[in-house]
């Protein structure tokens, strides 16, 4: 097989892929290169171009979020792979990928939990907040930011409206009204 083990060898037949715009072996030449490499940083870094690869010029956003999903156990606080991931989490809303939605934004919630980042997370829970239909998880969802704002933003304002949208939700459950 061309290329073997050689991590130098990778990087140019990458390089003339890249040039022929030959967008086919590209991701396993990137698979090859992230199995060869040692260094935590290097590795992060090939996931993501890997991520970007299948996200923007293979159209295959589930392999996308499998390889940031690999760089982000690595270092939770990795901003491109945040970054990219991001993007991943808004054009599965705008499309409304449900499965993808929720699969990307957990993990990218979890990144940011873990990176102590929780003043990311509210844009990420409102776009899952408008993407799903049914009460339950809407409802769900809105006791998860409701507690965001108040326990970890310390942001009473906004939980108190985050109350009051689940209350306007769910008129009837007590549960709703606790808290309020």
């Amino acid at each position: 097989e061309v290329g073997g083990e050689d991590d130098a060898l990778l990087a140019e037949l990458l390089v003339v892929h890249r040039k022929r715009e030959d967008i086919e072996p590209i991701p396993s030449l990137l698979e090859r290169r992230v199995a060869l490499a040692e260094v935590p940083e290097v590795r992060i870094g090939l996931l993501v171009e890997l991520a970007e690869v299948r996200a923007n010029e293979r159209k295959e956003p589930e392999e996308a979020v499998s390889s940031l999903r690999e760089a982000l156990e690595i270092d939770p606080s990795h901003g491109r792979a945040q970054s990219v991931l991001d993007a991943l989490v808004r054009e599965a809303a705008r499309q409304d990928s449900l499965a993808l939605l929720e699969d990307a934004s957990e993990l990218l919630l979890e990144s940011f939990r873990k990176a102590n980042e929780p003043q990311k997370m509210p844009s990420i829970l409102e776009l899952r907040i408008g993407s799903v239909q049914d009460t339950y998880s809407k409802g769900e969802l809105l006791r998860q930011l409701c507690q965001l704002f108040a326990e970890e933003l310390a942001q009473p304002k906004e939980a108190f409206a985050t109350q009051r949208r689940l209350v306007l939700l769910e008129p009837g459950s007590e549960s709703s009204w606790d808290d309020l």
